[in-house]
């Protein structure tokens, strides 16, 4: 793979008692975009302080290009940071605002110019280098704040949810404006949001965090297809739940009794007759039917409908359950009180052992 452009090696932060980052690790290819996603608290914005400098972790370390930067000061770290509130200088203009970073470092005036002018041209900015952050847009003002940090050319972006102050339409815009900048100029950038769709537009990759820890990595559809964990299941999208017992297994599958349903799921290879289990579908996955032909079929009831555009979201009782079911709008949703049948395919379920199994079957006998 080559010398990696980011590597973090077991870290960890503690404040008093409180643990907000326990023995991360972490690789981020150079050239690759690499969102960590988490509910507040989880400690993304804190390894993202950790790797400029800015918070000094109590454990661990972390090398950029194949080099310790852990003693190294935050303006010598090759990183540059974009925050969530942009932190523009109100009496600089645009120029001024994207220079103040190479003054600091005492660049030469022709050189400054030079790449303040590249930078705006980046963002698309050319011809407001005159105006000031009060005579700019929400989005022109994150581009600002943008261009400041690429100025510096630095081998690692860090994006503090740099996106979080926009309206939803414009914050929709900017996510493939700012995929399609950093793919174009392949800098290695690590990007921190609680939004999980902004993290699989933006993304080479996905870190998932819960407390402290990271719960799983890896592309989009290997974090939405393949959940390792039941926090990742439930954080990255809506699914419905049904804890059960595995009933019996046979040829690749496992049959998991649910209050009164019998689910067929792809057999883990940790599970055993009897183990305690939850299995997860998510809504888009399941049908409904008046000719049933997949193991998964049930019959219910519509008990509720929304109406959300190109789909329509019902929610259906079958047994003691209720389903949520979303299907694409094709014009003519079923009336509520209707008798429906839903169905899907085997391998739509996810499974995960409950914890008292999963802490039995990691017992030595």
């Amino acid at each position: 793979m080559g010398v990696p452009g980011l590597a973090i090696s077991r870290l960890c932060k503690r404040y008093g008692p409180h643990t907000v980052l326990d023995d991360v690790s972490l690789t981020v290819r150079a050239g690759e975009c690499l969102s960590l996603v988490g509910p507040s608290g989880c400690g993304k914005t804190t390894l993202l302080n950790c790797i400029a400098g800015y918070v000094r972790p109590d454990g661990g370390s972390i090398a950029l290009a194949g080099r310790p930067i852990d003693d190294v000061p935050e303006h010598r770290r090759d990183t540059a940071m974009v925050f969530q509130s942009y932190a523009l200088f109100p009496h600089m203009d645009t120029f001024e605002n994207v220079a103040f970073g190479l003054r600091m470092r005492k660049v030469p005036k022709d050189e400054i110019r030079r790449r303040v002018l590249a930078a705006l041209q980046m963002v698309r900015l050319e011809g407001r280098e005159r105006s000031y952050p009060n005579q700019l847009s929400g989005g022109q003002q994150q581009r600002v704040a943008l261009a400041r940090a690429l100025v510096l050319e630095p081998k690692v972006l860090l994006l503090d949810e740099p996106l979080s102050n926009l309206d939803a339409r414009l914050r929709e815009a900017m996510r493939f404006e700012l995929r399609e900048l950093q793919q174009k100029i392949r800098i290695t950038a690590i990007f921190v949001t609680h939004d999980i769709q902004e993290a699989f537009v933006l993304s080479d990759r996905v870190a998932v965090m819960s407390a402290g820890r990271i719960e799983q990595v890896g592309t989009a559809a290997e974090i939405y297809e393949q959940a390792a964990t039941e926090f990742v299941v439930t954080f990255v999208g809506p699914s419905n739940a049904f804890a059960g017992k595995v009933a019996a297994l046979a040829n690749g599958t496992a049959d998991v009794l649910a209050d009164g349903l019998r689910i067929r799921v792809p057999r883990d290879a940790r599970v055993t007759p009897g183990a305690g289990v939850s299995v997860y579908v998510r809504p888009e996955r399941i049908s409904l039917t008046d000719r049933p032909t997949r193991p998964n079929s049930f019959p219910g009831r519509i008990e509720r409908i929304a109406y959300l555009g190109g789909w329509i979201d019902y929610l259906v009782r079958v047994e003691g359950h209720l389903v949520r079911v979303q299907t694409v709008n094709h014009g003519k949703p079923i009336a509520v009180g209707a008798a429906v049948r839903i169905e899907w395919e085997v391998s739509d379920g996810i499974c995960h052992l409950d914890r008292q199994s999963t802490e039995r079957s990691a017992t030595p006998r």
